[in-house]
C-alpha cells in the first residue's frame, strides 16, 4: 500500500467528523493476541475492499472508527473552500449521471437553495451528494459482478460472453474487482445500511479464454523485456493476424501457454533456431486487469521445426 501524504485540511475535516460516508466495512478483532504485522495485513485487506469495490470518487479517503472492532469508512471529506461543482437549476453531481432518479439535494437546516447556505454547509451538502452518487454506482456495479459470478458457476464463460456483461456495468473496474474478489473470504460493505457481500469462496476462473481461434502463419518467436517473455511477431500480410487485431481491438502478441506443453516446447525451439512458425492460437484474458495474451493451441509446421533442430544438432556434433 502506497503511503499517501496527509492533507492538513482533509485531516481537520476527518478529525471534526465533517465527511460524508459512502460505505462501511468492519475489521473484526480476532479476540486473541496477534502480531502487529498480522493486524496491519487484516486492515489492509479491508482497506483494499473499500477502495477497489467502489466507484471512483476524487478526494475519497478511508477513516477508522470505533476500536476495538475497527470500522473503516470510505468517505468524502468536506472541502474548506466550499462547494466546487457549479450548479444551475438542477442539483446533480457532474459526471455522476444527473438522470439517475431524483436529486439527492436536500435543504440543510431549513434553508432552501445553494445561495442560502454557508461556505461550510455548501461543502458538506456537496460531499453528501458525491458520496450518495458514488454509493449508488458502486452498489449497481457490485450487483452486476454478482450476476456474472452466478452465471460463471452455472456455465463456462468465454471472453466473448463476459466482455459485454462487464462493459454493461456502471463501473467496469469495480465489477471486475468484485468478480475476482468472489474467490476469496467474505467481507460485508455497508452503504448506509444497504449491505453488499464480497467474496464467498466461489469456484470461478480469474482468466477466461476466447471461443475464437486464429490460424497464424509465418510468425517469428522473440523474447523481450526484463522477464524474458516470449512474443509472436505476426506477419503483416497474414489475414488471420489482421483478423486477430480486429477481433481484439489492439495487438495481442505476448505468449502465455503451459511451459511444459509440446506447443511451448516447439515455440522455444523455433526461437532458438530462428524458424518461422505456423500456429493456431486463442486469446486469454485476465479478469482483473483486462490484460490479454496468446495461448498456443497447435503448431502446424512442427515437422519443419524438428528438421531444423536435427540439422543444428548434427552441426554441433561434428
Amino acid at each position: 500500500m502506497k503511503k499517501k501524504q496527509t492533507n492538513a485540511f482533509e485531516f481537520e475535516a476527518i478529525k471534526s467528523g465533517h465527511y460524508a460516508v459512502i460505505c462501511t466495512a468492519k475489521a473484526a478483532a480476532p479476540g486473541h493476541p496477534v502480531s502487529f504485522g498480522y493486524l496491519v495485513e487484516q486492515l489492509q485487506k479491508v482497506w483494499r475492499d473499500l477502495k477497489k469495490h467502489n466507484s471512483a470518487t476524487a478526494g475519497a479517503a478511508v477513516v477508522v472508527e470505533d476500536p476495538p472492532d475497527i470500522t473503516l469508512k470510505l468517505v468524502v471529506p468536506r472541502k474548506t473552500q466550499g462547494a466546487l461543482i457549479a450548479r444551475g437549476d438542477e442539483h446533480c453531481v457532474a459526471g455522476m449521471g444527473g438522470s439517475a432518479g431524483p436529486s439527492v439535494f436536500a435543504p440543510l437546516n431549513g434553508q432552501v437553495g445553494w445561495n442560502n447556505l454557508t461556505l461550510e454547509e455548501s461543502a458538506m451538502v456537496e460531499a453528501e451528494e458525491i458520496a450518495r452518487a458514488s454509493a449508488r454506482v458502486s452498489k449497481a456495479a457490485i450487483d452486476a459482478a454478482n450476476t456474472i459470478v452466478e452465471k460463471a458457476e452455472q456455465e463456462s464463460l468465454s471472453v466473448e460472453t463476459a466482455t459485454p456483461a462487464f462493459a454493461a456495468s456502471p463501473d467496469e473496474r469495480v465489477t471486475r474487482n468484485t468478480y475476482c474478489r468472489a474467490r476469496g473470504g467474505e467481507q460485508i460493505l455497508s452503504f448506509l445500511g444497504d449491505e453488499r457481500l464480497l467474496g464467498g469462496g466461489h469456484a470461478i476462473p480469474n482468466q477466461l479464454y476466447s471461443q475464437a481461434t486464429f490460424a497464424l502463419t509465418q510468425c517469428k518467436v522473440a523474447i523481450f523485456g526484463k522477464n524474458n517473455s516470449r512474443y509472436l511477431q505476426g506477419n503483416a500480410e497474414d489475414p488471420e493476424w489482421q483478423r486477430l487485431i480486429e477481433w481484439s481491438g489492439f495487438v495481442v502478441d505476448e505468449l502465455d501457454g503451459d511451459e511444459a506443453s509440446d506447443e511451448m516446447f516447439l515455440l522455444r525451439l523455433a526461437e532458438a533456431t530462428n524458424q518461422l512458425v505456423d500456429v493456431d492460437v486463442c486469446i486469454k484474458e485476465r479478469m482483473s486487469t483486462k490484460g490479454r495474451r496468446l495461448v498456443p493451441l497447435r503448431v502446424r509446421n512442427r515437422s519443419a521445426i524438428m528438421v531444423a533442430i536435427k540439422d543444428r544438432l548434427e552441426v554441433i556434433g561434428e
